[in-house]
């Protein structure tokens, strides 16, 4: 599932993502395709993972109420 490296490379592509959006501005970053492409791919992986978070805790919950 979600392991340590997929939070340590989630984490690096955002740094990457953040930092070219401030070097190049936004109209710069959006000018090559690439960059979108990059842009959703972090996106979505971020989205994808604070579901599992959250999912996980609720599953958690739901479970202590079986006890």
């Amino acid at each position: 599932m979600c392991s340590i490296y997929f939070f340590f490379f989630l984490v690096l592509f955002m740094i990457e993502m953040i930092v070219k959006l401030l070097g190049l501005g936004l109209k710069g970053y959006s000018a090559e395709p690439f960059n979108l492409f990059d842009f959703i791919v972090a996106n979505l992986s971020f989205v994808e993972s604070c579901v599992i978070i959250i999912f996980k805790r609720a599953m958690i919950q739901f479970s202590a109420l079986r006890i």
